[in-house]
């Protein structure tokens, strides 16, 4: 890409800049460039030891494409140098808590969310991950709420990108809070704002005509071993193929023998798992499909950002 050949003249220019090469790494990572990005962001710390965004940024890229254990060591090495580095702290938790690492996670947790000198008031992320942990500490009535003041802030909040990535798991919390209905639509309305914002749709799908057969696609993280997969093998070997070509796009990270079984009841299976949000639905509109269902909704491995591009004629 163009932002790669310019920063590549400038490390050849430059080549002992550090902030350089953290620059031409950022631009591999994002032009999917995996092995030449992790190269050049340990260059990039070879030439600065303490340069949080590199460090920050190569924790990303091991984090993507699944190699937990440096990853985590490079969050922890970012904090080790800036202990308020908030977006590293965010990555971590979720890596410990997905991993099912509680009370290392809640100790991380405790320790950023408490209040000192230079961090007198909470940022939004803070405040939700204090509020997660008063639900795994069982202190109900501090969660909820802790929940409505979080909801108040997001409502006021003109960060788009905060208010995705805390709602996308705030509308899965609400299952543990008693809301009243219009407290849930605030939330609904508030993430539909932030995803129409970031994500904006596609030009309209509208059907023109009645398709020989009804294209119907399946979006899931879960086309493996997993209790959805399992029973989605048993929903898609029942559908009359005479009237629908099936497409799944699978969104899971370690494809197995169940996601084989899945794929073989399929007229077309297609591994989405790591591109991004646009141009997995760009590949989803450029099939044509009619019906579009989401089976991950904000579960792991979800990404709903594909459906509020809106590639399909109904989703």
């Amino acid at each position: 890409t163009a932002a790669v050949d310019y920063l590549q003249r400038a490390h050849r220019a430059k080549p002992q800049d550090a902030g350089v090469v953290t620059n031409l790494g950022i631009a591999f990572h994002r032009n999917r460039q995996f092995r030449e990005a992790a190269h050049t962001y340990s260059q990039a710390l070879v030439l600065a030891p303490k340069n949080t965004d590199a460090a920050f940024n190569f924790g990303a890229l091991l984090n993507q494409v699944e190699q937990t254990a440096p990853a985590e060591e490079m969050y922890r090495k970012v904090l080790g140098i800036d202990a308020n580095h908030e977006l590293a702290f965010w990555q971590l938790r979720e890596m410990l808590l997905r991993a099912g690492r509680v009370e290392e996670w809640l100790k991380l947790t405790t320790e950023f969310t408490k209040p000192t000198q230079e961090r007198r008031k909470l940022s939004l992320r803070q405040q939700w991950a204090r509020c997660e942990s008063l639900r795994f500490l069982g202190k109900s009535s501090e969660e909820q709420a802790a929940f409505r003041a979080v909801a108040a802030e997001l409502a006021a909040t003109r960060d788009h990108i905060v208010a995705e990535e805390i709602l996308s798991e705030m509308l899965y919390g609400m299952l543990f809070v008693d809301l009243d209905g219009d407290e849930e639509l605030a939330l609904y309305s508030r993430y539909n704002e932030a995803m129409a914002a970031l994500y904006p749709q596609f030009d309209a799908n509208v059907p023109t005509a009645t398709p020989a057969k009804l294209k119907i696609g399946y979006v899931s993280g879960d086309f493996c071993d997993h209790v959805m997969g399992k029973m989605m093998f048993e929903v898609l070997s029942r559908h009359d193929v005479s009237r629908v070509e099936i497409y799944c796009y699978s969104l899971a990270p370690k494809p197995d023998a169940w996601t084989e079984k899945i794929a073989a009841q399929s007229h077309y299976f297609k591994i989405i798992y790591g591109l991004d949000a646009h141009n997995a639905a760009k590949l989803i509109e450029a099939d044509g499909i009619d019906v579009l269902v989401d089976l991950s909704t904000h579960t792991r491995h979800a990404n709903p950002a594909i459906f509020a591009y809106k590639p399909a004629k109904v989703q």
